[in-house]
């Protein structure tokens, strides 16, 4: 059931790519300006959360309940 030759490969992979710390934190040193970035992503998040918000409002007055 478990590939063992591969298994580490894949456990590094799911705490690289799951764990925001692995995406943030080189974004973070690439910038230009490395003090402002905690605003920066308090604001992409903010965005990102009313984008999901209102795509899913927008989503349930079309379709409905569907009962």
């Amino acid at each position: 059931m478990v590939n063992t030759s591969k298994m580490w490969d894949m456990i590094g992979f799911s705490f690289y790519s799951f764990e925001g710390i692995g995406t943030i934190m080189p974004i973070m040193k690439e910038s230009r300006n490395p003090e402002k970035f905690p605003k920066l992503l308090k604001m992409a998040l903010f965005s990102l959360s009313i984008y999901f918000s209102i795509f899913g409002l927008v989503s349930y007055k079309y379709f409905g309940t569907q009962d």
